[in-house]
């Protein structure tokens, strides 16, 4: 189990970092020349230990950075049923009357200002001589009664107040209109837009930002996100989702070339953004020959989804499209990077570029370029094209840096196109037409996919 940690001269299993910097110091006691296997179980125990860091780093889980997951319902499951208030909860406050609402008059009053109950009696001068008074029944006398007279201010103002209670009575709702319902109305800006019938994550009530979760009534795995705007600009990731359930369709199709996506579709239990998040990255696995067909199909079918479709147009989702040869990527797109790809441009990419970028893959993922220079750093990549090596066709690459001994190196790296051999040259020896080139094979890489490079060099 030390193995090959005690070759590199480390106590155990570390990061790229350190096992990098262990192999620079093991390079300064073993040399190809006077020690050649030496240096080859040095090769084999460095490149083993990358392999185990970054297989270990890709084994890390991706950090959530929302709130634990919430189960998802299953597609037979019925629709999850809005939570109900516990019985002894209080019942609702009656909203309190508006501060403009009218003025509630008292008739009763209004019709008694200016009314007097009885007229003033006659006064009788007190320096005038007392004489008895003398009554003559006439028989009974009733007092007039004055009537009330109001304003003209004062007539609009019941006119009004009748007019109010009447409007009230007919249509309250229309006074006092109920508080904006923001989730059901994204869901029904949704449904209208899209022709779809949703369900309501009943975790919305409780987001403190306007982001609501939803997934469609008869395919519950179908997470997606709406985000309720007052001006009646929405914006939804739901044309995301669509494209994963095409992509995935179309992925059934071609079982020989196998699709990986970042599936991230739960829904989180409160807030946060990754609730509902369909994939956005998808990558095929393809040969290292015969995957034309495949490639001239998948451009078809991201021309159509793009051009047709009209939960395309509607809001044009965000994604990623990678094809990879084990686990070197030779191709990507995305979306932000305009027009996708048609079926022809991914052919002529793969039968005319797929060497160079397997090469690219074997010089600096898996450290060929180390052999030459002490490190990456202060490398510079010159030049690269198709040529020929010995009668032999295939990618090549140019680099300058600093060799292993401080002198300026230039090297020269091709790559044959059917993938067994890898031939690494000094450019001092291309510049010397006269010197007799001998290439010995140095070592053999396994690539992820199985394919085996033998590497040869000018010794």
């Amino acid at each position: 189990m030390s193995w090959p940690w005690n070759e590199l001269g480390l106590s155990g299993p570390s990061d790229a970092e350190a096992i990098k910097h262990a192999y620079a110091q093991r390079l300064k006691e073993v040399h190809p020349e006077e020690d050649p296997e030496s240096f080859q179980r040095l090769q084999r125990a460095y490149q083993t230990a990358r392999r185990i860091a970054r297989m270990t780093k890709r084994r890390e889980p991706v950090p959530d950075w929302t709130a634990p997951e919430e189960a998802q319902p299953s597609p037979d499951a019925a629709a999850p049923e809005e939570t109900q208030p516990p019985p002894d909860a209080a019942a609702p406050e009656t909203p309190e009357e508006p501060d403009n609402a009218p003025p509630v008059w008292d008739f009763d009053t209004l019709l008694s200002q200016g009314e007097q109950e009885t007229d003033p009696e006659d006064e009788i001068p007190e320096e005038a001589p007392w004489v008895p008074p003398v009554y003559e029944y006439e028989g009974p006398q009733r007092r007039p009664r004055r009537r009330l007279r109001l304003s003209d201010g004062m007539k609009s103002v019941v006119v009004i107040a009748i007019f109010l209670a009447i409007g009230f009575a007919l249509n309250w709702s229309n006074w006092f209109p109920r508080p904006i319902d923001k989730i059901s109305e994204t869901q029904e800006w949704l449904e209208r837009t899209f022709h779809i019938d949703l369900v309501s994550s009943s975790h919305n009530k409780d987001r403190e930002e306007d982001r609501f979760l939803y997934w469609l009534k008869d395919d519950p795995d179908v997470c997606f996100q709406a985000i309720y705007s007052e001006d009646g600009e929405f914006q939804t990731n739901y044309t995301s989702a669509m494209l994963y359930q095409e992509l995935k369709s179309f992925s059934q199709e071609w079982p020989d070339y196998p699709l990986w996506f970042d599936r991230k579709m739960t829904d989180s239990v409160g807030e946060g953004a990754s609730g509902g998040a369909p994939p956005a990255m998808f990558f095929f696995q393809i040969p290292l020959e015969g995957a034309e067909e495949f490639l001239n199909a998948l451009g078809t079918r991201l021309e159509q989804l793009a051009g047709s479709s009209d939960w395309y147009q509607l809001q044009p989702p965000e994604f990623q499209i990678a094809l990879l040869h084990g686990e070197a990527a030779v191709y990507s797109f995305h979306s932000s990077n305009g027009e996708v790809p048609t079926g022809q441009e991914l052919v002529e990419f793969y039968e005319e570029e797929m060497t160079g970028a397997l090469l690219q893959d074997l010089l600096f993922q898996q450290d060929v370029v180390l052999w030459d220079y002490p490190d990456q750093d202060n490398l510079i990549w010159a030049n690269t094209g198709a040529g020929w090596v010995q009668d032999d066709e295939g990618w090549w690459i140019s680099c300058r840096g600093t060799g292993r001994s401080g002198e300026d190196l230039t090297m020269y790296y091709f790559l044959r196109s059917d993938y067994t051999a890898l031939y690494c040259i000094p450019g001092q020896v291309l510049e010397d037409p006269e010197e007799m080139m001998t290439l010995s094979c140095t070592e053999t890489l396994t690539m992820s996919c199985g394919q085996t490079v033998d590497i040869y060099r000018v010794l």
